[in-house]
C-alpha cells in the first residue's frame, strides 16, 4: 500500500510534469464539458439527445406494448447514440434548420474555464484552440483579455489557400463549424453530423494533424468518443494532457484512449478532479491547483465572470425543448423521425413494425412524408438483403419526389445495377 509520502511525491512529480507541458507550449482540445459549468450553463449532449428523445416519443400514443419496447432500445442505446446522429435524422427528414434549436448558447457567457484558456493565451502558452463546441466562448474569453483571434467558423474559413501563420492572435478551429457573431444562419453546422461525414476533411484534418505533430494538447470537456476527431489524436499525438471530470469508478478512460494511453505511457498524463483537492468543482479548479504559479491570477478570473443573460441551464433546456417541439410539424413526421432514427442505429425489425403499425404509406399523406417513408424502407430492405422489395421503395421515392416515372425508371435501373447499396438510393 502506498504511503502518503509516496503519494505525495508522485503527486508533486505530476504537477511538474503538468507545468512543464503547459509552458513549454501546447495546444487545447475542447468539448461540452467546458461550456456546462456557471454562468455558461449549456446543456450537455446528453440532455440535448434526451429532449429530443422525450418530445418524439411524445408521439408513440397508438400501441403502448410497442412503445414501451422502443423506448427500452432507445434509453438503452442513448449514451452510445451521437447527438450529431440524431440531428441527422431531422436534416434527412426535411427539417434542415435543426440546429436553430440550439441558438440560445449564442446568448450565453464564459464560466472561468474559458476565461483559464484566455490567461494561458495571454501568457504565451497556448499557441492554438480546437473545439468541438458550436459556441463563441473561447472568443468571448480572449476579447475580455483583450486579445486578439481569428475563429475559424465555416468549410470555407479552411479553405486551402488559408495561411495559419497569417491568422491574426490565436487560431480557435471549431472543427464542427461554429456560430457565426450576431446571425442566426445555421445551415452551416450541417457539416457536424455523424454519418453525413465521418472523418474530418482534409483541409481541417491537415491542420488538426500539423498541429498535433508539432505540439503537446490538452483535451478537457471532452466527449471521448468523438466519431471524426478522435483518430488524429490518436495518430498523430505525442503528448497528451487528459482530464476527466469523474474518477475512474465513476468515469474509466474509454477502450480507445486506453491503448493511446498505453502506447504513449509517460506521455500520457491523465488529471482527475478531485485525485488530490477534493475541493475542485470544475476544470480551473484542477489546473490551477496544479500549477501553483496560476494561482495568483484566481482572482482576476473570478473578476471577469459576467452574470448576466440567460443563465439557468433549466431555462435554456425549456428553450431547447420548445424549439424541439416546433420543428415536428405533425405526429405522423414524429413517427417517420423515430423509424429512420431506429433504422439507423440498426433496429430495423422495430423500424418496419412501427412503419406498418402506423400505417405510414397511406394515400393521403403528402408527397414529402411518401418520399421519407419509401427511402427508410429502401435502406432497410437493402440492409436486410431484399433487394426487390428495396428497389421497388426506392422506385416509389423517386417518383413521389420528382414526379417523373420515366426518371424514376432510369434511377431505379442505375440503383439495380449499382446494388441500391446507398441509404438514399433513389438519388444515384
Amino acid at each position: 500500500m502506498i504511503g502518503n509520502k509516496e503519494m505525495l511525491k508522485n503527486a508533486t512529480n505530476k504537477s511538474k510534469k503538468i507545468t512543464a507541458l503547459i509552458q513549454d507550449g501546447f495546444i487545447a482540445f475542447t468539448g461540452a464539458g467546458i461550456s456546462f459549468s456557471y454562468p455558461s450553463s449549456i446543456p450537455t449532449s446528453e440532455t440535448i439527445k434526451r429532449i429530443i428523445w422525450q418530445e418524439l416519443d411524445s408521439h408513440l400514443i397508438d400501441d403502448q406494448d410497442l412503445r414501451t419496447r422502443i423506448n427500452n432500445r432507445i434509453n438503452f442505446l442513448l449514451p452510445q447514440i451521437k447527438l450529431e446522429t440524431m440531428f441527422e435524422v431531422f436534416l434527412r427528414r426535411g427539417v434542415t434548420d435543426i440546429f436553430d434549436s440550439l441558438l440560445v448558447f449564442n446568448q450565453s457567457n464564459p464560466n472561468l474555464d474559458h476565461y483559464l484558456f484566455g490567461l494561458l493565451c495571454k501568457l504565451g502558452y497556448l499557441r492554438a484552440i480546437f473545439t468541438l463546441n458550436f459556441d463563441r466562448l473561447h472568443e468571448k474569453a480572449l476579447e475580455a483579455f483583450h486579445l486578439p483571434y481569428t475563429s475559424f467558423l465555416k468549410d470555407v474559413d479552411y479553405k486551402p489557400e488559408t495561411k495559419i501563420s497569417e491568422c491574426i492572435g490565436t487560431p480557435v478551429f471549431h472543427l464542427h463549424n461554429g456560430f457565426l457573431p450576431d446571425d442566426n444562419e445555421t445551415s452551416h453546422l450541417n457539416a457536424a453530423t455523424s454519418l453525413v461525414r465521418t472523418n474530418l476533411p482534409y483541409e481541417k484534418a491537415s491542420i488538426f494533424a500539423s498541429y498535433l505533430k508539432k505540439y503537446p494538447i490538452l483535451c478537457a470537456g471532452y466527449s471521448n468518443n468523438d466519431l471524426d476527431t478522435f483518430n488524429y489524436l490518436s495518430k498523430y499525438s505525442k503528448k497528451i494532457l487528459w482530464y476527466s471530470h469523474y474518477s475512474e469508478d465513476i468515469e474509466p478512460l474509454p477502450p480507445d484512449v486506453t491503448v493511446v494511453k498505453n502506447v504513449l505511457g509517460g506521455n500520457f498524463i491523465q488529471i482527475i478532479r478531485g485525485e488530490q483537492y477534493h475541493n475542485e468543482q470544475t476544470f480551473n479548479d484542477v489546473l490551477i491547483n496544479r500549477i501553483p504559479e496560476l494561482q495568483i491570477y484566481k482572482k482576476n478570473l473570478i473578476a471577469l465572470v459576467n452574470p448576466f443573460g440567460i443563465n439557468s441551464l433549466e431555462d435554456k433546456e425549456k428553450i431547447i425543448r420548445e424549439k424541439i417541439h416546433e420543428k415536428i410539424r405533425s405526429s405522423v413526421h414524429a413517427i417517420i423521425l423515430i423509424a429512420d432514427l431506429l433504422d439507423l442505429i440498426t433496429e430495423r425489425e422495430l423500424a418496419l413494425e412501427l412503419i406498418k403499425k402506423y400505417d405510414l404509406l397511406r394515400l393521403n399523406l403528402d408527397n414529402e412524408l411518401v418520399e421519407s417513408t419509401a427511402s427508410i424502407l429502401t435502406h432497410i430492405y437493402d440492409r436486410m438483403g431484399q433487394p426487390k422489395l428495396a428497389l421497388k421503395y426506392s422506385k416509389l421515392s423517386i417518383v413521389r419526389a420528382s414526379g417523373d416515372e420515366k426518371l424514376a425508371n432510369m434511377i431505379n435501373y442505375a440503383s439495380a445495377l449499382l446494388g441500391a447499396w446507398k441509404k438514399e438510393a433513389y438519388r444515384v
